[in-house]
């Protein structure tokens, strides 16, 4: 607001801040009402955060023991009525498996207008012959 402030400019203004001072009081009423809820709310995420760094430790440490035992071996000693569905690949076949994932990777486009691009049929150039 610039210059003098016209009567009906105040009582604008006296009426929003009559309005802000209900809403303030109306807020720290509910505020009073529910601290109880924000109380345990708050103990819980306390509770959280302590222990949080102990559950992400221990789950570090259980994939690393999944990795290390191996993840079928896991399932077929966890399971022991699970029929051999896959059998166990030899040491030769693993290998070639994942040789050729990585050939496959490295072929593979690097970004979306590669993989456009690859799609499409190569343009020729015609031959003067062709061209008549």
């Amino acid at each position: 607001m610039h210059g003098n402030a016209l009567r009906k400019d105040m009582m604008r203004a006296d009426v929003e801040l009559n309005k802000l001072a209900v809403d303030y009081e109306d807020t720290k009423g509910a505020m009073a009402q529910h601290e109880p809820r924000f109380d345990v709310v708050q103990e819980g995420l306390d509770y959280m955060h302590d222990y949080m760094d102990e559950v992400q430790v221990m789950t570090a440490e259980i994939l690393g023991q999944l990795d290390k035992i191996g993840l079928r071996r896991t399932c077929r000693d966890s399971v022991t009525r699970l029929p051999e569905l896959m059998p166990e690949p030899t040491e030769d076949q693993a290998a070639e498996k994942d040789k050729l994932a990585r050939r496959k990777a490295a072929a593979a486009p690097t970004s979306w207008a590669t993989a456009e691009l690859a799609h499409r049929a190569p343009r020729t150039r015609l031959s003067g012959a062709e061209e008549a």
